[in-house]
């Protein structure tokens, strides 16, 4: 057979790569006609037909089994197909919601931020993609319980602590400043 007429892994095919290589402590069962190598191979030069929750998925399953080179190179794609706005932060114009688990948009940049997080290791990106999630929920709404789970877990899982206290701001009206002894949990 040609590499052109192997069957494609399915969507779910790649999303079992992700859930597995949480736990390297368990080895795969590997070898020359496993459906893990198949999976992996076709991961590996297929990675651009797929959809942009695959490939962030793709990525980690394959930084986590040792292939930093291919994951790499699915960041960098990724980076460079991303759109980045001061106002907004770090998301993809040309992605398209679509009806399946996969196609949708609250989890697809939920894992995109744990992707840039733990391949790329890049903190600028990951908080643009943190600002973009939350100026996502300030216009609409996160649509579902999932995808509001997946967006808490990629919020609080990654990036800068924006609710760390900072110093308290001097408030002056006139000549006298005013005193701010008493501040509320979480918004000072």
């Amino acid at each position: 057979f040609k590499d052109d007429t192997l069957p494609m892994p399915s969507p779910e095919d790649y999303h079992f790569l992700y859930a597995r290589s949480f736990f390297p402590q368990w080895p795969l069962a590997r070898g020359k006609n496993s459906a893990v190598d198949f999976f992996l191979e076709r991961a590996k030069t297929n990675w651009l037909k797929c959809g942009m929750q695959q490939q962030a998925m793709i990525a980690m399953a394959l930084h986590r089994m040792g292939d930093d080179g291919t994951a790499t190179l699915i960041m960098e794609s990724l980076s460079q197909r991303a759109t980045a706005n001061d106002d907004l932060g770090m998301y993809w114009k040309g992605f398209n919601a679509g009806s399946y688990w996969y196609e949708f948009p609250t989890e697809t940049h939920a894992l995109m931020i744990e992707a840039y997080d733990e391949v790329a290791k890049d903190r600028t990106r990951v908080d643009a993609l943190r600002q973009y999630l939350l100026k996502l929920k300030q216009t609409t709404d996160w649509k579902t319980t999932k995808a509001t789970a997946d967006a808490c877990y990629a919020l609080l899982l990654t990036g800068g602590d924006w609710l760390a206290p900072k110093a308290p701001p001097t408030i002056t009206v006139g000549d006298e400043r005013v005193s701010t002894d008493a501040q509320e949990a979480g918004t000072g």
